[in-house]
C-alpha cells in the first residue's frame, strides 16, 4: 500500500459507520419488498447474531420458479439494474483445477485437493444465484426500481395476473418522473451515483452533479 493509498483509506474511516448504516438500509429494504416472491427466489438471511455490513444482495432462482437465472439477469440488465454473478461458485469446476487435475491424471496421481461430498448445493448456487448492489448512494426511488422490476418480471414468469399491472405502474412513475428521481445524491465520499434506467428522458442521461 502507497501512503496515498493508505491516506485516502484514514480518510475514509470516518465515513465507515454510515457506509454500513446505508449499506444495511438498502438490504433490508429489499430483503422486505422480495419476501413476496421468496416461492420463487431463495431469499438470503444473516448468520444469527450476526449484523453484517452488506456487499450486494444475493439471490438464487428456485427450481419450478418458472425462469431461470439467466434470464431475470437479462431482464434486469435490459433495465441498466446491475447484476453480478457469485464470484467462483464450484472452485472444482474453475479451469486452474480443472488442469491441476488433468495434469495430475496424466502423471498418475491423485489431484492435489481433496472433493468433500457430490457438492451439489455448490453447483446449484454457481447456476443459479446473482447479486444485486446495496451501494449506500442508491436512492429510494433506485430501491423500488429495482425491487419492482424483480417482482414483476418473477410474477409474470409465474402466470400471476398483477403482473402487467405492476410493470405500467412502474413506467408510469418514471414517466411522470421523468426518470429525475433517479438522480442519486452521491454517499459522502462517493464520485457518481447509478445511472439512470432505460426509461429515463435524453435530458436525464447527463451524470449527477459532483
Amino acid at each position: 500500500m502507497t501512503d496515498m493509498q493508505a491516506s485516502v483509506g484514514h480518510a475514509q474511516l470516518a465515513k465507515l459507520d454510515g457506509f454500513g448504516e446505508a449499506r444495511r438500509r438498502n438490504w433490508r429494504y429489499l430483503r422486505d419488498r422480495l419476501e413476496v416472491v421468496s416461492d420463487l427466489l431463495v431469499l438470503p438471511e444473516p448468520t444469527e447474531g450476526s449484523d453484517p455490513s452488506w456487499f450486494g444482495f444475493m439471490m438464487a432462482v428456485k427450481p419450478g420458479a418458472g425462469f431461470t437465472r439467466d434470464e431475470v439477469v437479462r431482464h434486469l440488465e435490459s433495465r441498466k439494474i446491475q447484476t453480478r454473478m457469485l464470484f467462483s461458485g464450484n472452485l472444482t469446476r474453475q479451469p486452474a483445477l480443472t488442469r491441476l487435475a488433468e495434469d495430475a491424471a496424466a502423471r498418475g496421481v491423485a489431484a492435489p485437493y481433496r472433493i468433500a461430498g457430490a457438492l451439489t448445493r455448490t453447483d446449484y448456487v454457481m447456476n443459479n444465484g446473482f447479486w444485486i448492489g446495496v451501494y449506500p448512494g442508491l436512492t429510494e426511488a433506485a430501491r423500488a426500481f429495482m425491487a419492482d422490476r424483480i417482482i414483476a418480471f418473477a410474477r409474470s414468469r409465474a402466470g400471476s395476473p398483477e403482473a402487467d399491472a405492476s410493470d405500467r405502474a412502474v413506467r408510469e412513475s418514471l414517466r411522470l418522473s421523468g426518470g429525475r428521481a433517479w438522480r442519486a445524491r452521491p454517499a459522502a465520499g462517493s464520485r457518481r451515483g447509478p445511472d439512470p434506467p432505460a426509461a429515463a428522458t435524453p435530458a436525464d442521461r447527463s451524470p449527477p452533479r459532483r
